[in-house]
């Protein structure tokens, strides 16, 4: 079994969505989601952000970077 970079991986699974007639979401579409959810489970869990960055190992202002993009 040969080894498979992550660009085949992420077309593999374009592939696999579109064939499924799942939707596909752009860059901008995923982030979107992905940060609402972030926000979503901070707000579950009453964290501030730079509470949350600590929880995994990130200072504030890289939580902050991070954000940002």
């Amino acid at each position: 079994m040969s080894a498979v970079n992550w660009d085949e991986v992420k077309q593999r699974a374009r592939e696999r969505r579109r064939a499924a007639g799942l939707p596909m979401l752009s860059d901008a579409e995923k982030s979107a989601a992905m940060e609402r959810l972030a926000t979503e489970i901070r707000r579950e869990q009453d964290l501030a952000r730079c509470d949350a960055g600590t929880a995994v190992g990130v200072s504030g202002p890289r939580t902050s970077t991070i954000k940002r993009g």
